[in-house]
């Protein structure tokens, strides 16, 4: 029973892309005020393809992706890794925002932390504290079941959740499917054990935070969410795909 409950749980992080599909637009512009450099990170598992569906009107935005976790790391380590090999190359070259979609919300935060010289962090069906997380989840991190996630099984069970959590479509189904089977194991049981076990440190009262999220979101209910900015009526955890439309117009005001 522990083991169906977590894999069904799991399953509103996962997704995934091909590398290739990630993109790097030029950021350098001919206004005399530079464009904020927009840097997206989707949940665990996913990658840009979850954004696709979005509008934005910038050509500076960046799609951070999930890289490899090493033996044992902790999601600090992991975010100041992936500042060195993703942002770099750019994030001197103007205001930034973060913007984090569920477990990627969580590692923005951490890299906020680590830049310090953040313009704002956006989080989307996110969460922001411990008390924000279902007790299911707080409880997880600390159960040696974790550690028997594989595809197989999240594959094998997917039928018996989709619809509830949000895969409404044919499209978002295949999608989802695609996304499993780009990541490693280890990488879902590194990501489902980090978030479980994630405590934020005190965050730096000078960084932003806007909270948009879905009043049916069944991954973190919107009643245990403090002070949601933005409320997307009928968005479930998956709104930056099923409800893309209402959250580009949300978008489109913070930036």
């Amino acid at each position: 029973m522990r083991l169906a409950l977590m894999l069904i749980f799991l399953s509103n992080f996962i997704q995934a892309q091909s590398p290739d599909s990630i993109a790097s637009p030029n950021i350098e512009s001919g206004n005399s005020v530079a464009q904020p450099i927009i840097y997206m990170l989707a949940g665990l598992g996913l990658d840009p393809r979850a954004f696709e569906k979005l509008k934005f009107h910038s050509d500076t935005v960046y799609y951070l992706d999930w890289i490899e976790p090493l033996p044992h790391e902790k999601i600090a380590h992991y975010a100041k890794r992936l500042i060195e090999l993703q942002m770099d190359s750019v994030h001197q070259k103007g205001p930034i925002i973060l913007i984090g979609h569920s477990f990627g919300g969580v590692m923005m935060q951490e890299i906020a932390q680590q830049l310090g010289d953040i313009q704002k962090v956006i989080l989307i069906s996110s969460i922001h504290s411990q008390k924000e997380k279902p007790a299911s989840l707080r409880h997880w991190g600390w159960m040696p079941i974790y550690w028997t996630i594989n595809k197989g099984m999240i594959k094998g069970s997917f039928p018996l959740w989709a619809k509830k959590y949000g895969y409404k479509t044919k499209e978002s189904r295949q999608l989802f499917r695609s996304m499993v089977s780009r990541f490693s194991n280890r990488y879902h049981r590194w990501a489902t054990r980090s978030i479980a076990r994630w405590r934020p440190t005190p965050y730096p009262k000078n960084i932003p935070i806007i909270r948009i999220h879905g009043n049916k979101d069944r991954m973190f209910p919107i009643k245990r969410i403090a002070a949601p900015d933005y409320i997307v009526e009928g968005g479930n955890h998956f709104m930056i795909w099923e409800d893309a439309e209402a959250l580009s117009k949300v978008l489109g005001t913070l930036y």
